[in-house]
């Protein structure tokens, strides 16, 4: 066992080695009571691993160096954080169900329940391998999960929290680094079409006080997705019509300045205190309304036709839509 980690780690290195631009890495043996691996550290993350993927692990390690870029993009000015984010990446589903049993305590039953391959909890990604592009999708969704609930000094709404989270999914590598498209998420995108052909409508009252957990406990994964792809509809929506409105809620959110009162504002700082199903109901529509807009009816009735549009695989982007996220390892 001692030998394989010594090959891999050695193969490992010399991906990131021959990565233009990759600096402030190391790699060390790892042994745990679920499986000998491999910690690595880059200049932003440490990453605990089981996988015996070389090429796997030099993208997870480049892509979450991309995604914190990507991520400090979106501030009204960059985050330096002086310690690394924690990720945990398993080679299979039952070593990342023993790791959660053991690191969630009583919310381990709920996180089970997941099946994409990746949660954050308590600002720590846990994942497994699903597949390569499948794994670093899931990763550089809950790695924004991970980055608010370290930097932001409120934590979002489901819708646009989850929603950000989603266009970080889809990515192309270049010869600099990884960009993040958006528009190219084909998984998100075919949700779209295929629920809104469905019947699912894109109520903006019912998506903007939604929450996961509401849906996820009663065991509709339909449900589940279908809420999801409206989510991510909405928010691509947002950043091409809405581009302002969106940008100074997230720049509210990291500096704590939602005006907010009373209960709302302890929960929305407070990340020891769980987000609540009648915390989402009301805070969801009111920062809506506060910054993005308070004429529902007219955005509800773009938003219809945009996402109609988006599913088709014709949709008239504007120009506040960031198509590709440009994010380069440093």
């Amino acid at each position: 066992m001692r030998t394989w980690v010594m090959i891999i780690a050695a193969s490992v290195s010399l991906a990131l080695q021959s990565a233009q631009g990759a600096v402030g890495y190391s790699i060390t043996h790892w042994y745990n009571r679920i499986g000998h691996g491999l910690r690595i550290q880059t200049n932003h993350y440490t990453i605990y691993t089981t996988i015996a993927d070389p090429d796997l692990l030099d993208k997870a390690a480049r892509l979450m160096e991309a995604a914190h870029q990507a991520y400090n993009q979106l501030l009204p000015y960059p985050v330096e954080p002086r310690t690394r984010s924690v990720i945990y990446l398993f080679s299979n589903r039952q070593q990342w169900e023993a790791f959660i049993l053991d690191f969630a305590g009583t919310q381990a039953q709920t996180l089970l329940k997941i099946t994409n391959g990746a949660v954050c909890h308590n600002g720590t990604c846990i994942a497994y391998d699903i597949g390569k592009d499948q794994t670093l999708s899931a990763l550089a969704h809950e790695g924004w999960h991970q980055f608010t609930s370290r930097h932001f000094a409120l934590r979002l709404p489901s819708w646009l929290d989850e929603g950000m989270a989603m266009t970080f999914e889809a990515f192309r590598q270049t010869q600099d680094g990884f960009v993040f498209c958006p528009s190219a998420n084909s998984y998100r995108l075919q949700a779209v079409g295929r629920f809104l052909s469905n019947g699912f409508g894109m109520d903006l009252s019912e998506l903007l006080a939604s929450s996961p957990g509401e849906v996820l406990a009663t065991d509709q994964s339909e449900q589940v997705q279908a809420l999801y792809a409206r989510w991510f509809c909405l928010v691509m929506f947002l950043q091409d019509r809405y581009q302002h409105g969106l940008q100074r809620s997230l720049h509210d959110a990291f500096l704590g300045r939602w005006q907010l009162t009373g209960p709302l504002a302890i929960v929305a700082a407070d990340r020891n205190i769980p987000r609540t199903t009648a915390w989402n109901r009301i805070v969801g529509p009111w920062l809506f309304g506060y910054y993005i807009a308070d004429d529902t009816k007219t955005v509800q009735q773009e938003l219809s036709r945009y996402c109609l549009q988006l599913a088709s695989g014709k949709p008239h982007l504007g120009p506040g839509l960031a198509i590709c996220k440009e994010a380069t390892t440093p």
